[in-house]
């Protein structure tokens, strides 16, 4: 497989899309390409028929995804909240390989959704998924997907405007509640997750919740864990509805939770009468939980350490064919601190091969010990 990615910060779309597909493929040295992945900015949001018209009959790339998204990476570079296109191309003697879907009526259906995003796929294959975020319903979407029993892996992530409907796209059309994928067959992938919330509690045992309104944990009211971590000086009280959040985990397993075993999911409000949470998210009686905090420190150590991860795949299998990068757009340059901060990492920590991705409102990470919906997380892939 011949891939190759690049990066246009040119103002016509037109030429945007051309220049980074063209210098993609010039990289790959394959002369074409069969499919390709591409992300823009929302300054290009209006010109997407003029994007997609170009990669498919200026440019003779027979199956694409893409989307709109808040900001993008290539290499080295992340580029926010200005004009930009990022192309990555593919190409390969078995073009069939390659496989699009556009799934409409997002809103409608999450289930058959969540059931259709892998459909068809085998072990070994990996989905990119791109999907609107505003029309995205996660518990019925999950329930579909892990009820149609999965094999291909799967990152991707929420497609997000600021300046109108959350396209995604491929080459059978544009759609503003929907969800592109790319599926790429037979490239044996290796994934790894980094997440930006430290946990500051072990697993703690959901003993009364109902929809949304967390009432006990381990038979207690969940301020009272809180009002613990603050008297330890773990956290303050501006923290709470900022910083503080929960990490649903899927066992009580400290180990495996803290290597990526929980999903986050924001505290949306507390009632200090009671002692209650209302959360992001629904918990079920008996589920297990941990309390989590947003932290700049711990983001860099958990992204240093998942591409540690997919270090020692690369020096067991050799380089890769390509990676593929979404990262929560609450990881971006607000958050850090710095114009760019999460792609030069990763390029210096995995030289070497193409790599380029998005970052959205949410996260899909497809793994056995946790929800593939993720929160304030970095998702990656590599591919062979």
């Amino acid at each position: 497989m011949r891939v190759g990615a690049s990066l246009s910060l040119r103002e016509n779309p037109v030429h945007a899309v051309s220049e980074a597909a063209g210098r993609a493929i010039v990289q790959s040295r394959a002369g074409g390409a069969d499919a390709a992945l591409c992300w823009v900015t929302p300054p290009h949001a209006r010109s997407l028929d003029r994007v997609c018209r170009q990669l498919g009959e200026g440019l003779g790339i027979a199956r694409f995804a893409g989307a709109v998204v808040s900001g993008l990476s290539v290499g080295g570079r992340e580029v926010h909240e200005r004009p930009a296109v990022a192309v990555m191309t593919f190409q390969d003697p078995q073009p069939w390989r390659f496989s699009t879907l556009l799934f409409p009526d997002l809103t409608r259906h999450p289930g058959q959704a969540g059931a259709a995003i892998t459909a068809g796929l085998e072990r070994g294959d990996l989905v990119v998924a791109m999907v609107s975020a505003s029309g995205f319903n996660p518990p019925p979407f999950v329930t579909g997907l892990l009820g149609s029993a999965p094999r291909a892996r799967l990152v991707g992530g929420g497609a997000v405007n600021a300046d109108g409907a959350d396209w995604v796209f491929t080459e059978e059309g544009i759609h503003g509640d929907a969800f592109a994928t790319l599926g790429i067959a037979g490239c044996a992938p290796e994934t790894a997750v980094a997440h930006s919330c430290r946990p500051l509690t072990g697993p703690l045992k959901v003993t009364a919740s109902r929809g949304r309104l967390l009432s006990a944990l381990e038979g207690s009211p969940p301020l009272k864990f809180i009002k613990k971590l603050i008297r330890a000086g773990h956290i303050s009280e501006d923290d709470l509805g900022r910083r503080v959040m929960l990490g649903s985990a899927m066992h009580s397993d400290m180990k495996r939770a803290l290597r990526g075993g929980y999903a986050v999911r924001p505290l949306l409000g507390v009632e200090r009468k009671l002692g209650t949470f209302y959360t992001g998210g629904e918990l079920e009686q008996g589920s297990w939980v941990l309390l989590v905090k947003r932290e700049r420190r711990w983001a860099c150590q958990e992204l240093n350490a998942a591409a540690l991860e997919l270090q020692r795949s690369v020096g067991l299998r050799g380089r890769p064919s390509f990676g593929v990068s979404v990262n929560c757009s609450g990881r971006g340059p607000g958050f850090q601190g710095l114009p760019e901060h999460d792609a030069p990492i990763l390029r210096a920590q995995l030289p070497g091969f193409p790599l380029a991705g998005f970052s959205g409102a949410f996260e899909l990470y497809l793994q056995p010990v946790t929800s593939p919906v993720q929160l304030f997380c970095h998702v990656l892939a590599l591919g062979w």
